[in-house]
């Protein structure tokens, strides 16, 4: 949480709290005050760049997209204007593809420190060392590969060259410490905040938060969904099941339709083909895959690919 003057934060849950599908999507808000609504509107831009919520989705995004918005700057919203503008913050928060690779960078330069304490083989032979041509791991944003490459630089520093985009910059690491590093890119001061969990690292700059996807050098021997399969986005209840098995289907048709968050969500096709198979039954249980897990008492439910 961000420590600015003015700022608190309503939570209904805490660490060890057990949060089931039945929750109200929003479970804690960040609430700003200042003597303006500029003040107020900067003041709560401020303290949600500085927030690092990592492994949830938020709408961090938009809230940050709708604040910067000329007509939220002169209060000349309305009750239906986020849907008329079409605010959505996806991809709209400024540097949010820098973020992205920045994010990269942060996690390549933490990388090294960890790995350095307590080394006793070899202390003498810089770490990242290889006498070999093996492709070594890749991070992936979107399932696009992203790669900072390092060369040495003047100062202590190195020359950093972006794999995606080919630009390039002076980079000096100030501290790369445990979960944070800092550093600094052409003289401009940049942190960051990087948890891991298994094959994802979750990434928290100020400009964006990002979570990239591990991809190992050696073939992935996990179990995998079989082609053609259609996966819950989100978790829900099961309304409606459109078509049977064996039943021709075309692209965009109909074939689930789930409740979740109060709304109705409808999975269509994702392309021509015939049901194979059918797990979804009306009134059960589906755990979709953004990494929710299923409360005990609901394991023996039918869940999530059909």
């Amino acid at each position: 949480m961000p420590e600015i003057e003015g700022l608190r934060i309503d939570a209904g849950v805490t660490t060890g709290s057990v949060v089931s599908v039945y929750y109200d999507p929003m479970l804690a808000k960040l609430i700003v005050w200042a003597p303006t609504r500029e003040e107020a509107r900067r003041r709560l831009i401020v303290a949600l760049r500085r927030l690092s919520c990592l492994g949830l989705r938020t709408n961090k995004a938009q809230l940050l997209a709708i604040l910067r918005h000329p007509d939220f700057v002169r209060a000349r919203h309305h009750t239906r204007w986020i849907e008329a503008e079409g605010v959505t913050g996806v991809g709209e928060a400024p540097g949010a593809k820098r973020a992205a690779r920045l994010a990269v960078l942060a996690h390549t330069l933490s990388r090294p420190r960890q790995d350095e304490r307590g080394r006793a083989i070899l202390p003498k032979v810089a770490l990242g060392w290889r006498n070999s041509r093996a492709r070594d791991a890749e991070l992936l944003v979107d399932g696009q590969a992203i790669q900072w490459r390092p060369e040495p630089g003047a100062l202590g520093g190195f020359q950093v060259v972006d794999g995606l985009t080919g630009a390039s910059g002076q980079l000096v690491v100030e501290a790369p410490d445990g979960a944070a590093v800092a550093f600094r890119l052409d003289g401009h001061r940049q942190t960051a905040r990087l948890v891991r969990d298994q094959d994802r690292v979750w990434v928290h700059t100020a400009e964006a938060d990002v979570c990239l996807t591990l991809d190992p050098p050696f073939p992935d021997r996990r179990v995998s969904l079989p082609p053609g399969s259609l996966v819950a986005p989100m978790p829900g209840r099961v309304l409606r099941v459109e078509v049977a098995e064996g039943d021709a289907v075309v692209a965009g048709q109909a074939l689930i339709v789930l409740e979740a968050m109060k709304t109705e969500h409808t999975l269509r096709a994702p392309q021509d083909g015939v049901v194979g198979a059918l797990r979804a039954v009306v009134g059960a249980l589906a755990v979709g895959g953004g990494g929710v897990a299923v409360p005990p008492a609901m394991r023996d439910d039918p869940l999530t690919e059909w």
